[in-house]
């Protein structure tokens, strides 16, 4: 992908991720592949196809309040002509109208390709570091 491109796919990725915080999940799933898998930071979350992200994207709202995203930074790890890989780290802070403050920070991967010319996600994947892991 050229450079052009690849600076849309950051921004692609960086947009999906803000609405998706501010309970929008369908920025992000008017990206996804057929073909794709989520991997989530829940125990239950290594999902595959389409309908089946699309549910647990649409589920995980119930459970969110509306966050933003603070220091920010996205890099393009792979480039293989139609494909890419972007990875990166925030800090997802809830917005004031919540009542209550939480921050945690999370790091990505999201794998895109181009189909048909048109950018899809193939891959996602979403972490928190282990320290921040409560266990039980």
């Amino acid at each position: 992908m050229n450079k052009k491109t690849l600076n849309e796919i950051i921004q692609l990725t960086q947009e999906c991720i803000t609405h998706f915080w501010q309970l929008d999940p369908e920025f992000a799933i008017s990206h996804f592949d057929k073909d794709i898998v989520w991997i989530g930071s829940a125990q239950s979350q290594y999902i595959e196809g389409y309908e089946n992200v699309v549910n647990d994207f649409k589920s995980i709202m119930k459970e969110l309040k509306p966050c933003h995203l603070l220091k920010q930074e996205f890099t393009v790890v792979q480039n293989s002509g139609n494909t890419c890989a972007v990875s990166g780290r925030y800090c997802t802070t809830t917005d004031d109208e919540v009542g209550y403050f939480f921050q945690v920070q999370q790091r990505c991967t999201f794998v895109w390709e181009l189909v048909d010319g048109i950018p899809k996600i193939k891959h996602c994947h979403i972490s928190n570091p282990i320290g921040e892991l409560k266990l039980s």
